[in-house]
């Protein structure tokens, strides 16, 4: 039976880079949550999808040849590479190439927050991309898979003959759409269970692949700017046309963190920090956990620094021995971190870091350099 969607998450270096032979930088082999929404609204429609962590494989087996693995794989209509985090741009295109080596009349379709900004730029310089769609994709996804015109299709950008076509920016995910999608089953995914362990955060201990964990989407968008980061409200509302942050209900992200107990998953990390947007989300969320009696470890990047309250309820809730936590401070001073969008005292600060010792919570903590409002 033909495959109808092939997903590949690229490397940072090209498709040749053997990971015992060259020393490399951390290869990021997360894949972007949005994926497995994605991957599971097509197979809930009966497409089969096929995806394939190449970081993932190269740690595995580092002698893996993408090459030989496309090759024999099932005939595609269509192949999809994630380049969502910049220092992927290499890789992804890369993995293009081959794509179009390997299955020259089968589209190659890109998407994520770098391929969105930088969409006309790649299809103009990138033969080996055919569709890039910017922003939100379930919509545009359904709609290419469906044969629909390129031209009714928002949000897409692609080739018209010598024309470089964007699409207008005109869909955009609704909390409706959000929840209806399964962002748990990675089925279709090559060594599900080798990616779960990865994704166990695991901070100041030896790697243990019994260990699993998994990112876990509960919203889009962003409620600050920080001048760091390229996710911030200004940048969403650039590439996605989101004005607001859209945080998926509290029943919904529930019942997943109750899946993924039922999965034997340990650690749960949000891919948004519920802490930011006040206790009328965050208390029925952690309260819902404790009535349900679902215990698992909770991995929370805190965007700014939590309320006691939240402290509180996170600690009782989560299982502590698999809970961590990261906090980016960017600077010292405090006049340059407010400047720079974190709006938290030193005082605050180790406050937060007396609360979390207390508890014995694992921290990552976040420094930056060259920031505006910096002095050498």
């Amino acid at each position: 039976m033909a495959l109808d969607v092939l997903y590949i998450h690229p490397a940072k270096q090209k498709v040749e880079t053997r990971y015992d032979k060259y020393i490399s930088s951390p290869p990021y082999l997360l894949m972007p949550v949005g994926v497995i929404g994605l991957a599971n609204l097509l197979r809930e429609q009966g497409l089969r999808v096929k995806g394939l962590n190449l970081p993932l494989e190269l740690i595995l087996e580092p002698a893996f040849n993408l090459r030989a693995w496309l090759e024999v794989q099932e005939p595609q209509r269509l192949v999809m590479i994630d380049l969502h985090w910049y220092e992927h741009s290499f890789g992804a295109l890369d993995v293009a190439r081959l794509c179009k080596e390997v299955y020259p009349e089968v589209p190659v379709l890109l998407g994520g927050i770098t391929a969105s900004i930088f969409a006309h730029e790649i299809l103009e310089h990138f033969p080996q991309v055919d569709l890039i769609i910017r922003g939100d994709a379930e919509e545009p996804l359904q709609q290419i898979m469906a044969g629909e015109s390129l031209a009714s299709i928002p949000n897409l950008a692609y080739r018209d003959g010598d024309s470089i076509v964007e699409n207008d920016l005109a869909y955009c995910a609704t909390l409706k759409e959000l929840d209806r999608l399964d962002f748990v089953d990675t089925d279709f995914l090559e060594h599900r269970d080798s990616y779960a362990s990865m994704q166990y955060s695991g901070a100041g201990i030896i790697r243990d692949a019994s260990r699993r964990g998994h990112w876990l989407s509960i919203g889009r968008g962003c409620m600050f700017n920080c001048s760091f980061c390229g996710g911030g409200k200004a940048a969403h509302s650039q590439f996605a046309g989101r004005k607001e942050l859209i945080l998926r209900s509290v029943e919904r992200v529930i019942e997943d963190i109750e899946r993924l107990q039922r999965r034997s998953i340990h650690q749960v990390s949000f891919s948004l920090d519920p802490a930011i947007v006040g206790p009328e989300y965050w208390r029925p969320l952690l309260e819902g956990l404790q009535q349900r009696k679902v215990r698992l470890g909770l991995y929370n990047e805190f965007f700014q620094l939590p309320s006691d309250g939240f402290l509180q309820l996170f600690t009782e809730t989560a299982d502590l021995s698999h809970t961590e936590a990261a906090i980016t401070v960017l600077s010292g001073d405090e006049s340059v971190r407010r400047l720079n969008g974190k709006f938290f005292s030193n005082r605050r600060l180790f406050h937060v870091l007396s609360w979390l010792r207390r508890h014995q919570i694992p921290i990552f903590v976040y420094f930056s350099t060259n920031l505006p409002g910096e002095t050498e």
